[in-house]
């Protein structure tokens, strides 16, 4: 059900335990380390679940994970995204558009809307990929990105909003990433920012609100990226950071917590500006930096030493 791994960046198996949670699945249990690298600084779950055992995490215990919640039953609106495509559009070509993980297919079909793009997506969850297509209207591959067989330099484009946190593997799939965008291609990456869910989801507030010292969700969310580690490991996949902003969050449907989110929103928002402290989402946008393979190679080497 688990394994131990090194950090997923850095290959380093020097690490200082933070949280350890109990997770159950299907009859059994297994407790779950939430580690900080001591060199590279980035926060990883190891033990983890295996591949096999997180997928039955998506099949088994769906309406309890974070991405039903926010993704697949359809409580993202499509609203969510149009900040980050108008910030697209004003530097990336017109032309394809993949998103990486597209869930119930908001952003594809948010993005499909302003007729800048022909959009594909991709779901390795099936009932999610099929609500994705009937939403969207266009092709949504159920696999992932390094075996879905897309020719190289195919798109324009790429997002992966909530998506690399979940990844067993995201310096690979970064890697990939890079090799399907054309030589002036973009990237869109959104993930949670670990500056702020350490005081909300851990700690002394989280065991005030949950009687647990913390529920960061190491089932699902096998990293956790503050500003700093998100650009490392950018730049280690060869990729060149243009923007940085706080990212819109996932809104839920029930509107206490729907305004709740949107009140933490500005005030981020606001923080930031005002004094550059950034612990809201991350949301950044990159493009593809020039001979950089020997960089992610030397990653790649060091992860499976």
């Amino acid at each position: 059900m688990t394994e131990s791994v090194p950090c997923t960046h850095c290959g380093s198996r020097d690490a200082i335990r933070l949280f350890t949670e109990r997770y159950e699945l299907a009859g059994d249990a297994a407790n779950l380390g939430i580690n900080r690298c001591r060199h590279c600084r980035l926060v990883y779950v190891s033990p983890r679940l295996t591949p096999e055992a997180t997928r039955l995490v998506y099949e088994v215990d769906t309406s309890d994970t974070i991405s039903h919640a926010y993704c697949w039953d359809g409580s993202a609106s499509e609203s969510r995204f149009d900040a980050l495509l108008d910030r697209l559009a004003q530097t990336a070509n017109p032309g394809r558009l993949l998103d990486v993980g597209c869930g119930g297919g908001q952003l594809l079909r948010a993005a499909k809307r302003k007729g800048r793009w022909d959009v594909v997506g991709l779901e390795p969850i099936v009932h999610a990929a099929e609500q994705a297509e009937l939403y969207a209207g266009c092709e949504v591959r159920r696999t992932t990105l390094e075996e879905a067989g897309f020719p190289l330099g195919s798109f324009d484009v790429i997002t992966m909003l909530g998506v690399l946190e979940h990844l067993h593997d995201p310096i690979a799939v970064l890697h990939s990433a890079r090799k399907l965008l054309r030589q002036d291609g973009l990237l869109a990456v959104y993930v949670p920012n670990f500056n702020y869910l350490r005081f909300k989801d851990a700690g002394p507030l989280c065991y005030a609100r949950t009687g647990r010292w913390s529920k960061l969700h190491p089932q699902e969310h096998l990293h956790q990226f503050t500003p700093q580690t998100l650009l490392k490991m950018l730049a280690t996949c060869g990729f060149e950071v243009l923007r940085v902003d706080v990212g819109r969050p996932f809104v839920p449907s029930q509107w206490a917590k729907r305004l709740l989110k949107q009140a933490a929103f500005a005030a981020t928002c606001a923080l930031k500006a005002s004094t550059g402290i950034h612990v809201g989402g991350l949301e950044v946008i990159a493009r593809v930096a020039p001979a950089t393979d020997a960089d992610c190679d030397t990653a790649r080497l060091r992860n499976s030493a």
